[in-house]
């Protein structure tokens, strides 16, 4: 006797078509057909074997988009996630952490924030731990004449 090849545990609609041919269709990939021994059946023969193809065909083209959709979500947020220096100074860094969050890191790589800050604020923060022109930062003092 040989094993059955259909997962009966995994949730599956059992039909009969013309000439007793035994149809599955597992519960969770809805609008492919399968005979007893795990082969591939027609939507001619699952509609004469009760199943409602052209419904089940909708549901299986709705789900195939949802996977790819949040396939290219995820893919998105994988690639906004990724660190990436912004700006540098004095051995200081801005980095981007993707969606819009930064953080400023010392030269050993510390972060000097508890919690991400906008671009404008991070590059702001590093003017005033690296100025451009040190020189000119502690000469910005009027001198007395």
């Amino acid at each position: 006797m040989t094993a059955n090849p259909i997962d009966e545990n995994r949730g599956v609609i059992v039909r009969f078509g013309p000439g007793h041919v035994e149809v599955v269709m597992y519960k969770d990939e809805p609008g492919i057909y399968l005979t007893n021994t795990g082969a591939l059946v027609s939507e001619k023969i699952a509609a004469a074997a009760g199943f409602p193809v052209k419904a089940l065909g909708q549901t299986r083209e709705i789900q195939l988009r949802k996977t790819a959709a949040l396939a290219a979500i995820e893919d998105e947020f994988q690639s906004s996630t990724e660190e990436e220096t912004i700006a540098e100074g004095g051995g200081f860094s801005v980095i981007s952490l993707g969606m819009g969050r930064h953080e400023v890191r010392d030269p050993n790589g510390a972060t000097l924030t508890e919690t991400p800050m906008s671009r404008k604020e991070a590059e702001m923060m590093l003017s005033k731990l690296a100025p451009a022109d040190p020189v000119a930062e502690v000469d910005s003092e009027p001198a007395e004449a």
